[in-house]
């Protein structure tokens, strides 16, 4: 995973949301992102067409597929992860999860297709990577 450093904002609401230091986050999420959507537009595009040729789209049917192509890309999507001293930050398409790593009380890796770690800190917040 390639990491880039930036300062963190300053100011008193800043100090709140964000601890002060260095942000460390995935450089390669912005190119996973744009293949997401290239994959998903690609699939739309397809559909559309294929179903054009076919001569059976109407406005319900590219409704479908335009769904079926937005849920792909959700699936596609890669979580967003940002680590700064004493926090884990993991955000999704829907959910943001943050978690105090001075805190941490579990660990958890989960083997398989999917692997995942859990992380849980003394407030009960729990951070998926």
């Amino acid at each position: 995973m390639g990491r880039r450093f930036t300062p963190s904002a300053t100011g008193a609401r800043a100090e709140r949301a964000n601890p002060a230091g260095p942000c460390a986050y995935d450089i390669h999420w912005a190119g996973e992102r744009r293949a997401a959507i290239r994959a998903a537009s690609l699939l739309l595009a397809t559909l559309l067409v294929v179903d054009t040729g076919v001569g059976h789209l109407s406005l319900p049917r590219a409704a479908l597929w335009t769904g079926l192509a937005a849920l792909f890309f959700v699936i596609l999507l890669p979580p967003e992860v940002f680590a700064r001293p004493g926090l884990l930050t993991v955000r999704g398409v829907l959910v943001e999860h943050t978690v105090r790593t001075g805190f941490l009380v579990s660990v958890h890796w989960f083997d398989g297709v999917a692997q995942r770690m859990v992380l849980r800190d003394a407030d009960g917040s729990e951070g998926v990577t």
